[in-house]
């Protein structure tokens, strides 16, 4: 028995962000008790950029020639007594299995949810005076994961077994055994994993609080103008391209046995059953995302312009801007080649004479063939949403040592 068995598992990236995750800060700017004709202004900035790049790349060839051959005996022109000539089995066994690709982050925190509570107030200046407060909070999250995966499986398996002869004997039995020929073919591929969690698991929508802003008590004619500006950016992009291709030969052959001009005795030949299996199994390209606490929401911001001189120009601008954008592309290209051929038979009983008082005429026996190819080809899953969720696997778990993707890949590989 020959059994080969390759095992590729490579490019493997987890990233654990906790550490990136904005903390909650609100800001409060007031403009108070300035002079009559004073200029008085307060810029606050604040820019918060999370930007996560994973990308992996795989090119798998794997060439694998498997022969296990047992036969060929020969026991000839033997004279008295009986000849037995005996082959064993041939198993050719090969296992071939592909891992690769796997993207992991972990993004925790409440996404872009923390621009809330801020509080600007311009109050009780003097009269002609000018006042402005200018507030921008810029929150963005990025996370692109891109998978490439080339697997080329090229296998040839061959069993074979018989080809033995025993000819020309006299006196005795002649008996001819050719044993099992097996050759099994097994091919797994799971290739391009994208698993992205941002936000806690199970966690409900982001509640911000509102922004308050009050303008009041400012002197006659006096310019006053509050500016407010929330951005928030969640930008997910998951990519898998996978390009697979398999080519099985399976061969398993028995027979062949020649047992002829023998004289006297019995005469047997027989070959032994001939089977031939190929397995292929194709899964690439998965993508997962869990936004938990995003889509995130605010409680009403209290706007108030009040109790200003006469005269006075006085303006609210306050803008608030969430933008969730997610993108998941799978793109395979899958060829599957297999030739599974089971011979068993070919067994030749010519020319023998039994020997005197004998009637027992030359038996012949060929096993039975049988071929068996069993192909399965999945994956391109896109699952977006508030947890975790993977068809034929239910829900995927997540700890911070992310114990939960190597389930998952493992889950895909036993598929």
């Amino acid at each position: 028995m020959k059994i080969n068995k390759i095992a590729t598992a490579i490019a493997t990236g987890a990233v654990l962000l906790n550490a990136l995750a904005p903390m909650a800060f609100a800001d409060t700017d007031v403009v108070a008790g300035n002079g009559a004709g004073s200029q008085n202004q307060i810029n606050s900035n604040t820019n918060n950029v999370t930007q996560v790049s994973q990308s992996n790349s795989a090119a798998i060839s794997n060439t694998v020639v498997s022969s296990a051959t047992t036969g060929g005996n020969n026991a000839s022109a033997n004279t008295g007594g009986a000849t037995t000539v005996t082959s064993g089995p041939a198993a050719s066994t090969v296992n071939v299995t592909n891992a690769a690709n796997t993207n992991t982050a972990n993004l925790a925190g409440n996404c872009n949810c923390q621009n809330g509570g801020n509080t600007v107030g311009i109050i009780d200046n003097g009269a002609g005076s000018a006042n402005a407060v200018n507030m921008n909070h810029n929150n963005t999250t990025a996370l692109g994961q891109t998978n490439n995966a080339a697997i080329t499986n090229l296998i040839t398996s061959d069993a074979s077994t018989g080809g033995n002869n025993a000819s020309a004997n006299t006196g005795g039995n002649t008996t001819v055994t050719a044993g099992e020929a097996k050759s099994n073919v097994s091919v797994a591929n799971a290739a391009n994993v994208n698993v992205a969690q941002i936000g806690s698991v199970g966690g409900s929508a982001g509640m911000g609080s509102g922004d308050t802003v009050l303008i009041s008590g400012n002197g006659a004619g006096s310019q006053n103008q509050a500016n407010l500006n929330d951005n928030k950016t969640l930008s997910l992009g998951q990519t898998n391209t996978a390009v697979i291709m398999n080519s099985v030969f399976s061969n398993a052959a028995t027979g062949g046995n020649n047992a002829s001009a023998n004289t006297g005795g019995d005469v047997t030949v027989t070959a032994g059953p001939a089977t031939a299996k190929a397995t292929i199994v194709n899964m690439p390209n998965f993508n997962v995302a869990s936004l938990a606490d995003c889509g995130c929401t605010t409680t009403g911001d209290l706007l108030k312009i009040a109790g200003n001189g006469a005269g006075s120009h006085t303006a609210i601008n306050a803008n608030n801007n969430n933008v969730l954008a997610v993108g998941t592309t799978n793109s395979e290209l899958l060829s599957n080649f297999a030739i599974p051929t089971a011979a068993t038979g070919g067994n030749d009983a010519s020319a023998n004479t039994a020997g005197f008082g004998l009637l027992v005429d030359p038996s012949v026996t060929s096993g039975g063939a049988m071929t068996e190819v069993t192909i399965s080809n999945g994956g391109n899953v896109n699952n977006v949403g508030n947890g975790v969720t993977v068809p034929g696997l239910g829900s995927v778990s997540f700890t911070s040592n992310f114990s939960g993707l190597w389930g998952l890949w493992s889950s895909l590989m036993s598929l």
